[in-house]
């Protein structure tokens, strides 16, 4: 059932006590409810609106910056069961008449941060006013690779829910530069549907710290161009709610978020320095990552770290962090440089096989099961061997990403490259087309490192319960082809070993014991599993609550990255 939209007004305030409450009033003109939140004022601006039926007052007890208030105004608009806040100035720059166009935008693409677009000559604006606009939009072109009329316009309409999905980190105003992009790099639409007026002059007070305030723009924008063009961004993207009115989750119908400029700059370097000076890069990215990762990415990290390394102190844990973070960095870089360097810059080699070998000459099929660890990509490429053709079962979004892989490494290499079977997001281990697959004889690739919809076990993983999937199992069951484990390594240099472990299928028996069998089946998978990342610990690239919740939206395919999962 669509989530019906309900709209509220958000009205940050700090020391507007001249104009906050006839905003206010023109604001209720349009919606029921104004959420008013009070940044700390010193002229009691708080108090303005004190009375005014239909609003709603939120008291931050210090100035805590534009950022924070529109965040805790969502917060607010959550709580009270909105799904859309349209947030707009408290100073009179804004007419509040423009809310019933947003509103028609908001019906239009209900997923979708609506901004306006300031009309900025005919308000004779000032120089620096029209002057920033330009230059807020052009760093959002750098950084997104998208247009947006008025990237520095606050009038706009949030999506409560995705929004604070986003979880944005700057408190003032370069808040609403980070949200904008941080929206795009995860598949978010960004808008600029509705025109408007605008006053300037006399009555308009403005916070704005020309030096403090564009010193966090030109911080932020630095941070955000260097994660664009490291290929770091991916990293950073944000698993969202479906859209208002949306069947699906977005992971699965949604575009590719994949996108080449965030390899190319490692690319160019490769071309330009030698693949060294593409690796000595991350020199300055992870740093820069461990900082201003995401808290949930950063958590995970030394959650698991910690279960891997159980007597290593708070400090050096965040020394393990810092090289999980390179090593995951590094695969990055692999998969960048290899239009730059070709294949044959890499000494892939395998062991075990000699079971997919035999599997395809015997014409029955296997299920290679692997994870994200290592770089599993170059596995996608060497499972196939001697003519042998190996099928990955991907989600649509997912299976775009690695096409683009795969378009890097066809030029440069003349090893089978394996097929991609699109299956859909929430039925992938139970496909007819994946069964089908299988009983005709393929070598089938799946992930089992991530829970998707359908049954779980919890198995005992690193000393404690986490859920896995048993859609694996039920596939080999079901078609009665066998399971082999398969994991990637990235030896010393640019070595990568693959390694294939022995097939087993899931005993016979009576339908009573069959949750048993399973059961031992997983365990003996996830053991395998645990065996591999305590070898090579920071190379198992599962960034979420992994003994928790599960991640959002995980996919079951070998084509996810390793953030959302899908990163970092």
């Amino acid at each position: 059932m669509a989530e019906r939209i309900r709209t509220c007004a958000l009205v940050p305030v700090f020391n507007n006590a001249g104009t906050v409450a006839s905003v206010v009033r023109a604001c209720l003109d349009h919606v029921g409810t104004v959420i008013v939140v009070d940044d700390g004022s010193t002229d009691g601006s708080g108090s303005e609106v004190e009375g005014i039926a239909g609003v709603v007052t939120v008291r931050l007890g210090t100035n805590r910056g534009k950022g924070e208030a529109i965040r805790a105004g969502l917060e607010e608009a959550r709580r009270r069961g909105f799904s859309h806040a349209i947030a707009l100035d408290a100073d009179g720059q804004h007419d509040p008449s423009y809310i019933a166009e947003f509103e028609r935008a908001i019906a239009r693409n209900p997923g979708a941060i609506i901004a306006g677009t300031r009309r900025l000559a005919e308000a004779g604006a000032p120089a620096s006013s029209r002057f920033g606009r330009s230059f807020s939009n052009f760093w959002y072109a750098v950084e997104t690779w998208r247009s947006m009329g008025d990237a520095q316009c606050g009038f706009r309409a949030y999506p409560v829910d995705r929004t604070l999905a986003l979880r944005t980190r700057a408190n003032r105003y370069p808040m609403e530069h980070e949200v904008v992009v941080l929206a795009s790099w995860s598949g978010m639409e960004v808008r600029s549907d509705v025109g408007m007026d605008v006053r300037y002059g006399e009555g308009i007070v403005s916070h704005f710290d020309k030096i403090g305030d564009n010193a966090r723009f030109s911080a932020l924008n630095a941070g955000l161009t260097m994660a664009r063009y490291s290929g770091a961004w991916r990293l950073m993207r944000r698993d969202l709610p479906p859209a208002p009115g949306a069947t699906a989750p977005a992971w699965v119908s949604g575009r590719s978020l994949g996108n080449r400029f965030g390899y190319g700059w490692f690319e160019a370097l490769a071309r330009i320095g030698g693949p060294e000076a593409a690796y000595r890069f991350l020199d300055v990215v992870v740093p820069y990552y461990c900082a201003f990762a995401p808290a949930e990415h950063r958590a995970a990290s030394l959650d698991y770290l910690g279960r891997v390394f159980p007597d290593a102190s708070a400090a050096s844990l965040r020394v393990h962090m810092f090289r999980h973070f390179r090593r995951f960095g590094e695969s990055v870089v692999d998969q960048a440089i290899i239009p730059a360097i070709g294949m044959a810059g890499f000494d892939v080699g395998g062991v075990g096989l000699e079971h997919i070998r035999e599997a395809a000459a015997g014409g029955r099929g296997l299920i290679l099961l692997g994870a994200h660890v290592g770089p599993w990509q170059f596995g996608a490429t060497g499972l196939g061997t001697e003519g042998v053709t190996v099928t990955i079962a991907a989600v649509v979004n997912e299976a775009r990403a690695l096409d683009a892989y795969l378009d890097r490494v066809r030029s440069s290499s003349r090893a089978p490259m394996p097929r991609i079977l699109r299956v859909s997001g929430e039925t992938a281990f139970g496909s007819l087309t994946v069964i089908e697959a299988l009983r005709a004889g393929s070598i089938v690739a799946l992930h089992g490192d991530r829970h998707i919809s359908g049954k779980s076990s919890p198995v005992t993983f690193l000393g404690a319960p986490a859920s896995f999937s048993l859609g694996p199992f039920v596939l080999s069951e079901v078609t009665g082809v066998p399971i082999a484990p398969w994991f990637a390594t990235k030896e010393s240099g640019r070595r990568v070993t693959i390694e294939v472990h022995d097939p087993f299928g899931i005993e016979p028996g009576p339908r009573k014991t069959r949750g048993e069998r399973m059961g031992s089946a997983l365990a003996r998978y996830a053991g395998l599993l645990e065996d591999h990342v305590r070898k090579h610990p920071y190379e198992w690239y599962n960034f979420y609550d992994f003994w928790g919740s599960g991640p959002p939206g995980a996919g079951g395919s070998p084509a996810g990255g390793g953030r959302r999962p899908g990163g970092p």
